[in-house]
């Protein structure tokens, strides 16, 4: 009996050790635990808390607010927003383009999913539209781990907040609503 149980105490650990490894990270946090717990940690690591707002500075030259997302408790998301937006939809696209082509070079870290973006029309209302339809979109993998498809990145055009920004999603597939 207490071997078994030592079996199966052992079988547990090495199991939850190894989901552990296939976790999203962002700035090298694992994308999981509870909010105060992955806001401890992303306060360690250089972001400010102002006016209950996360805010990180200086990636990229730029400024952005860090949104986490919870579903039973655990984080399943942490989105990173661009503090300023542009309403020049030319821009904003090939900022984005620029972004997606960089972590398409980037090959020894991530792998391309999904790239959702064909706007033939040059058009902006045409652009505008497409924009809201979610079309600027694109899915990468953080690689190093056997499970690739368990650590995904998206990036995508937004305008939620009046103005155009990018948005980065990190997300932990393990903690996310089942069925969205």
């Amino acid at each position: 009996m207490k071997r078994t149980l030592s079996i199966l105490i052992t079988l547990m650990l090495t199991l939850t050790l190894s989901a552990q490894g296939n976790i999203t990270t962002f700035m090298g946090i694992p994308v999981d635990g509870t909010r105060e717990v992955m806001t401890a940690k992303l306060l360690k690591n250089g972001v400010v808390k102002k006016d209950n707002n996360l805010i990180i500075k200086d990636i990229e030259g730029g400024t952005y607010f860090i949104q986490l997302k919870t579903h039973k408790g655990k984080v399943y998301r942490v989105s990173m927003v661009e503090t300023k937006g542009t309403d020049d939809v030319n821009r904003i696209i090939g900022r984005f383009d620029s972004l997606v082509e960089e972590y398409r070079e980037n090959t020894a870290l991530y792998c391309e999913f999904e790239y959702n973006h064909s706007v033939i029309a040059d058009s902006i209302d045409t652009k505008e539209q497409y924009i809201k339809q979610g079309c600027f979109f694109a899915e990468f993998f953080q690689k190093a781990d056997p499970q690739l498809y368990s650590k995904r990145i998206g990036i995508q055009i937004t305008d939620r907040y009046g103005d155009y920004r990018i948005e980065r999603l990190y997300d932990n597939v393990y903690n996310m609503p089942e069925g969205k």
